[in-house]
């Protein structure tokens, strides 16, 4: 019998996500339900790839990641502008709308997902909403959500950001200015998802994080925690489940 996992793990992109890779971290949640931002579907290939970005879809300056993504046995969720140009979409990508003035589980009854710039936002909107429908609540793992710097700097001068900075490049790397920016505040927003989703417990495996309203955890937790409990999720009833309710829901 299907059952859907109420157990996500969403993986960004900060440095952190070392100390964990070098535990063997994507060999370890390669059967869970798992979200990826960005560039993570490079390193895994995510249940969800989601982005926010038209020059991270279509390249600009940076290599093009459209058909890297378009070839991945992943459900893509994105910005709506982010393939703005685009004269057709793809049956296994839903694009949603953003807004900055909704609050994170306002996603339905306002038709749009909360993501002020950043695209850590627009991920955990999602998989909150997702958890809360179709599980009623459950528990979301946060991997790379460092919302910062290590205080060091790369051979270009930039601040170092990324797990895999200097492998891959983006517009996103070294750019630490949404991080201070007054309205991408991190204890101020994050607390919103606390407030807004009490049956689900977020987890921040990063003890270097910014993001102080949620439980941190380290590695050696978060992989005991999955060890105790471990998923093996039907990846293509998964998949349609959450496409039907996204697809139903949002009105797309």
């Amino acid at each position: 019998m299907n059952k859907f996992p109420n157990r996500a793990i969403i993986i960004g992109g900060g440095y952190s996500i070392k100390e964990g890779m070098q535990f063997g971290l994507f060999d370890k949640i390669k059967t869970e339900f798992t979200v990826g931002l960005n560039s993570a579907y490079k390193f895994i290939e995510p249940t969800i790839e989601i982005w926010v970005d038209w020059s991270f879809w279509a390249g600009r300056n940076t290599e093009p990641n459209k058909d890297k993504i378009l070839q991945l046995n992943s459900l893509k969720v994105c910005n709506i502008s982010a393939i703005r140009k685009e004269t057709s979409i793809p049956n296994d990508i839903i694009p949603l709308y953003c807004k900055g003035n909704v609050r994170p589980s306002e996603m339905f009854s306002k038709k749009a997902v909360f993501s002020p710039a950043l695209c850590g936002y627009f991920g955990l909107t999602i998989t909150a909403n997702i958890l809360n429908k179709l599980t009623h609540g459950g528990e979301i793992y946060l991997l790379g959500y460092d919302f910062g710097d290590i205080g060091k700097t790369d051979n270009k001068g930039r601040a170092i950001t990324h797990f895999y900075q200097g492998q891959i490049e983006h517009r996103g790397i070294g750019l630490i200015k949404y991080y201070k920016a007054k309205e991408t505040n991190a204890d101020t927003i994050f607390k919103m998802y606390v407030e807004d989703f009490p049956n689900i417990k977020i987890y921040n495996v990063s003890m270097i994080s910014k993001i102080n309203i949620f439980e941190k955890t380290s590695y050696q937790d978060f992989f005991q925690k999955i060890k105790n409990n471990p998923i093996k999720i039907n990846k293509p009833y998964v998949k349609s489940e959450i496409a039907k309710l996204l697809n139903t829901l949002m009105g797309v």
